[in-house]
């Protein structure tokens, strides 16, 4: 079921998902409660390893995100006609998300 994951979330239908807990599909779910204007940080990194938590994993994170953005913004800086502005260069598919200095 290709809304699987709306009906779930949304309606509360457990029966949208396989109950097995076993599929092709996957999704996170959180419930965060937050005062108005207020806001959160959820990290997560998959990983085979079963024990794979704890503070030196939230690091890793951190510094494999910020490797991440750096090597997509190598990317799209040698992809990316420096002649479009700051607005263009934003537009172009996938590029507004991993840029540091917007």
């Amino acid at each position: 079921m290709k809304d699987a994951f709306h009906e779930y979330v949304v309606h509360g239908r457990r029966d949208a998902v396989n109950p097995e807990g076993v599929g092709t599909k996957a999704a996170a779910h959180y419930v965060l409660t937050l005062p108005p204007g207020g806001e959160a940080t959820v990290r997560l990194r998959l990983t085979a390893e079963a024990d794979a938590g704890g503070p030196a994993a939230a690091r890793d994170v951190d510094r494999i995100f910020t490797e991440r953005v750096r090597e997509a913004d190598a990317f799209y800086a040698r992809h990316i006609p420096a002649t479009l502005g700051e607005g263009e260069q934003a537009a172009v598919p996938g590029r507004g998300s991993s840029s540091t200095t917007s």
